[in-house]
């Protein structure tokens, strides 16, 4: 019955946002599971059986696990203190209109210039989204996979934050490099309100720039981020 009621309501929303019937919709999020790659420091993930049919009538599980794990948002009070937890934020902004998708290819540790999105030839208007292909997501069987993505620079990020855009996301674990300590990027986007979105998959199934972006993370009371079921509509 709850899966019906929430099919009910997911249609309602793209009619409401008139997402013509007949789009394609492409899951852009990563399989949950107890070997999926995990930032360092965070925990194990456990589906602990918690009912069985056999016994109780009904399945249930309980679950351990990061806010930030696999394919997630990030709030301001990620890294900025006292700023919005995830639960705060307007539920609008999970719908993003306008993405732009820029494929800049990058190798380990490499960052994204805003050379390298000036180049792209698109126009960053107020409240749009960007999301980042850069072709890391293929090397998630590797073993720096987590250690030495490639992530934005900080001139990068200071440059979208005067865009006043409404979200950045990313093929890799983090929107910084692997070997920025420090999480500048990250601090300077949510400073800026600008929600990230980590750990995309199958962004080479879009064969558009512009498309629009579903990503609706749970309503987690006062935390700092949540994983999200992230769906392209195209």
């Amino acid at each position: 019955m709850y899966i019906f009621y929430c099919i009910i309501i997911f249609c309602e929303i793209i009619k409401r946002k008139n997402y013509p019937a007949n789009n394609m919709i492409i899951d852009l999020s990563q399989s949950i599971n107890s070997n999926i790659k995990l930032f360092p420091g965070s925990p194990n993930v456990y589906f602990l059986k918690w009912t069985k049919y056999s016994i109780d009538g009904y399945d249930s599980e309980a679950i351990f696990l990061s806010t930030h794990t696999g394919t997630h948002i990030d709030a301001p009070s990620h890294f900025i203190e006292k700023a919005e937890p995830i639960d705060n934020l307007d539920v609008n902004r999970f719908f993003m209109e306008n993405v732009h998708l820029l494929k800049i290819l990058k190798s380990a540790n490499q960052l994204i210039s805003v050379e390298d999105i000036v180049n792209s030839g698109i126009d960053i208007k107020e409240n749009d989204s960007i999301v980042f292909a850069t072709g890391w997501e293929y090397n998630y069987n590797s073993d720096n996979y987590i250690h030495a993505n490639p992530g934005l620079s900080l001139e990068a990020a200071n440059y979208l934050s005067s865009k006043k855009i409404n979200a950045v996301a990313i093929d890799s674990p983090s929107i910084d490099s692997g070997i920025n300590s420090d999480f500048s990027v990250h601090k300077v986007l949510l400073k800026n309100n600008i929600i990230i979105i980590e750990n995309l998959c199958n962004l080479a199934q879009i064969n558009i720039k512009n498309f629009k972006l579903i990503a609706i993370p749970l309503k987690l009371h006062g935390a700092s981020g949540s994983p999200v079921r992230a769906l392209a509509i195209i």
